[in-house]
């Protein structure tokens, strides 16, 4: 199992966003039911992914979620730093 707290996105024009809304998608083992050890959603205002280990719940794919933002500041990156 993984959350995801404070997620950001910039676009080309160097803007912040923070991510508050997510949706949950699968592989082909998954859009087959093949297996359905997977779940996902929010969980104390975080995103989670949980697959694999043959746990019983399962969210449905393509589910939605959506989350307060956090109250964190958006990164500061050097992207030039970084060619």
């Amino acid at each position: 199992m993984v959350y995801f707290t404070s997620q950001w996105i910039c676009d080309k024009n160097g803007c912040w966003s923070e991510l508050t809304k997510a949706k949950l998608t699968g592989d082909n083992t998954a859009k087959k039911n093949f297996r359905k050890d997977y779940d996902g959603g929010v969980l104390d205002e975080k995103f989670y992914l949980k697959n694999c280990g043959f746990f019983n719940s399962s969210t449905k794919l393509n589910s939605l979620f959506e989350k307060k933002p956090s109250a964190s500041n958006q990164p500061i990156i050097n992207f030039e730093s970084l060619l």
